[in-house]
């Protein structure tokens, strides 16, 4: 779908006013949006031309999401239900989530690297300039180190689970899309986010997208990919084990660079900054496992390697990690510690879906 045509952007503006309904516990009006944005989407597929495959690709997707929210809102709606088991994430979500402050007063992650993004922006551009109305707010991020992050969330707080779903399609000219669909942790199993993984037979993955399930038509984070060295046709699971940097374009103004501690290698620790803090992904003992995320006190390389290995000393528990499943569909789970905000939930998870899209799907 086209944002730019004012019929496609009418339709955009619809899917995603009924989704913030929902949120705001609007349940009527909200079905009453999945309706009509069902009957224009139809519309919209059967008047497109035969050029138009991407739009029908992406409507008829959007079609199916919005029919299923109209029948899931339907008890709630006659009287049967007091409200969802699962609120979607959505713009407005992230908004709230990082205006929430926790009770010992820490302030979302998200919200400190999105601030200090901005305040290196507009100290590079104009460095003589007046220090910002807020700075006081965020003085601690301007510390040298910053204070931890890990020991401040609340370890009483439940961890929250993603069920990860894996699925393709072939689509004229690109080759093949991979989708990587995290999943609520309740029963019905309501999807939360699309990971997005377009690839061209015998290329690699260059660019991978998260998208919220109730914003399918814009990605939330980008995840751009670095390339390895190609291999012969009989070496492609040694292709795929080749470890590698991720460059992640989302709420922040600046990039979140995942730099592999070692290029052309098996896959290894990753290491990025977020918020004036270090972090590092752990790579398991099998690259096929999903990594494990801690905050890290300081960083060193390692004496005598000559490939670059790096040496750490983690701060506190861990805050992401998950399990491999060898389902048809259902290709693993990733878990979360409690507490942490919808910016650096989707930064992660987009980075540990694209990492799965390319040790399954990255070689032919």
């Amino acid at each position: 779908m086209d944002p730019h045509s004012a019929e496609d952007g009418r339709l955009l503006q619809l899917c995603r006013t009924a989704f913030h309904a929902e949120h705001q516990r609007q349940f009527a009006d909200a079905q009453r949006m999945h309706r009509e944005a069902v009957a224009g989407l139809t519309k919209l597929v059967d008047d497109a031309g035969w050029r138009d495959r991407e739009r029908k690709r992406v409507a008829r997707k959007q079609i199916k999401f919005h029919a299923t929210r109209v029948e899931i809102l339907r008890p709630i709606v006659e009287g049967r239900k007091a409200g969802l088991d699962v609120v979607l994430p959505t713009s407005l979500s992230m908004q709230e989530s990082l205006m929430t402050v926790a009770p010992n007063g820490r302030l979302p992650i998200g919200l400190e690297e999105v601030w200090l993004s901005d305040y290196t922006a507009n100290k590079a551009a104009n460095p003589t300039a007046a220090p910002v109305a807020d700075t006081t707010t965020f003085q601690h991020l301007l510390q040298t180190p910053v204070p931890p992050y890990t020991p401040t969330l609340d370890p009483s707080l439940p961890d929250v689970t993603y069920h990860i779903y894996s699925s393709g399609e072939g689509v004229w000219p690109v080759g093949h899309i991979f989708y990587f669909k995290a999943k609520s942790m309740n029963e019905s199993r309501e999807t939360l986010y699309v990971l997005q993984a377009p690839k061209r037979r015998r290329y690699q993955i260059p660019l991978a997208t998260l998208h919220r399930s109730t914003e399918f038509t814009s990605p939330c984070v980008q995840v751009q990919i670095e390339p390895v060295k190609p291999e012969s046709q009989n070496s492609l699971n040694l292709a795929m084990m080749k470890g590698r940097s991720f460059t992640l374009y989302g709420a922040s103004k600046r990039p979140i660079v995942e730099k592999s501690d070692r290029v052309e290698r098996k896959w290894g620790n990753r290491r990025f900054h977020f918020a004036g803090r270090e972090f590092v992904w752990e790579t398991a003992h099998n690259p096929a496992y999903p990594d494990t995320l801690y905050e890290v006190e300081k960083s060193w390389p390692k004496p005598g390697s000559k490939t670059g290995k790096r040496e750490h000393k983690r701060l506190g528990r861990r805050l992401v990690w998950g399990d491999l499943k060898t389902g048809l569909k259902k290709v693993g789970m990733i878990h979360m510690v409690g507490g942490l905000d919808q910016v650096f939930v989707e930064y992660v998870l987009a980075s540990q879906l694209a990492r799965l899209a390319v040790i399954i799907h990255g070689h032919d």
